[in-house]
C-alpha cells in the first residue's frame, strides 16, 4: 500500500469498473491498476499518475478525475514513487516514464479535460435557462467593467456597433423606415419640449454655444479638421448651386413650355428617388 493507494488487479463484471475513466480503455489481468482509499475509484496506475501531474501543472490541484476528491496526500507518494508495473497499459514499459513522455501525456489530458468542460457548459447553457441567464449577466458585467476602464476597447466596440447599424440600415428597408420614423417622432418631441419648457430651451442654447466654441477651437488648433470642414463646406455650396440652377431652369421654362416643365419635374423626382 502506498499512503492510502492500494495497487491491485481488477477482475469484475461491472461495466462501470471494466474500463479506466481517464483513458477509457479496459482493465486487463496484467495491467497495473490503483484504487483510491478515499473515494474508492479505480484507474490505471499510469493514467492516475499522469492525471495528477497534469492537474498540478495546469490547475495547481490534485483531485480525483471522477469526483474531484482531494488526493494531495496520496499524490505525493504516487508521483514520487515508482509503482510496480506489470506492463499491460504500456506493456514492456517501465512505470518511471521519461519527463518528455509525462509532459506530453499531461498536455493531452489537459486538452481533453478542457474540451469536456466546454462541452458540458454548452449543454447546460442550452438546457438550463437560469444558468444561461446567470452567464449572460456575468458577461454583461464583465463587458461593462472593461468598457469603463479600457478606452481603446470601448472605442472599438462603438465603431463595431456603428458599422453594424449602417449595414443593417442599408440592407433592411423596413428597419431603415422604422428608424426614420423614430427620428421624426424624436425631433417632434424635442421641438414641443423646446417650445413649452423654457429651462430646457435655455440649457439647449447653452449647449449649442459650448459646442460651437469647441468647434472653433478645434478649427484653429487642428489643421486636418479645418481642411475637412472646408471641403465639407465646398461640397454643400456645390450642391446648393446645382439645386438653384435646376430651380432657375424650371422657372424659366415654365413660362415658355408647360410640357417641358412637366418633363423637368419628372426628371427631378426620379433623380431624388434614385
Amino acid at each position: 500500500m502506498i499512503d492510502g493507494i492500494n495497487p491491485f488487479k481488477v477482475q469484475t463484471n461491472s461495466p462501470e469498473a471494466e474500463k479506466c475513466s481517464v483513458c477509457l480503455m479496459a482493465f486487463g489481468r496484467d495491467v497495473a491498476t490503483l484504487i483510491t482509499s478515499v473515494c474508492r475509484h479505480t484507474f490505471h496506475s499510469d493514467c492516475l499518475k499522469n492525471s495528477l501531474i497534469a492537474q498540478k501543472q495546469f490547475a495547481n490541484r490534485t483531485t480525483c478525475p471522477l469526483c474531484r476528491t482531494d488526493l494531495s496526500s496520496l499524490a505525493k507518494a504516487l508521483v514520487s514513487s515508482a509503482t510496480p508495473g506489470q506492463g499491460g497499459h504500456g506493456q514492456g514499459r517501465p512505470d518511471s516514464l521519461p519527463q518528455r513522455d509525462i509532459n506530453q501525456n499531461a498536455l493531452v489530458y489537459a486538452d481533453r479535460q478542457r474540451e469536456h468542460q466546454r462541452e458540458r457548459a454548452r449543454e447546460r447553457y442550452q438546457h438550463d435557462p437560469a444558468y444561461a441567464q446567470y452567464q449572460r449577466s456575468r458577461q454583461s458585467t464583465y463587458q461593462t467593467a472593461r468598457y469603463q476602464r479600457d478606452s481603446v476597447y470601448a472605442e472599438r466596440q462603438r465603431a463595431r456597433k456603428r458599422e453594424r447599424q449602417r449595414a443593417r440600415y442599408r440592407n433592411d428597408p423596413a428597419y431603415a423606415e422604422r428608424q426614420r420614423e423614430r427620428q421624426r417622432e424624436y425631433r417632434q418631441r424635442q421641438r414641443e419640449r423646446y417650445q413649452n419648457d423654457p429651462v430646457y430651451a435655455e440649457r439647449q442654447r447653452e449647449r449649442q454655444r459650448e459646442y460651437r466654441q469647441r468647434q472653433r477651437e478645434r478649427y484653429h488648433n487642428d489643421p486636418a479638421y479645418a481642411e475637412h470642414m472646408r471641403e465639407y463646406q465646398r461640397e454643400r455650396q456645390r450642391a446648393r448651386r446645382e439645386t438653384n440652377q435646376r430651380v432657375n431652369q424650371l422657372q424659366s421654362v415654365e413660362t415658355v413650355n408647360p410640357i417641358a416643365t412637366r418633363v423637368l419635374n419628372t426628371n427631378q423626382t426620379n433623380e431624388s428617388t434614385n
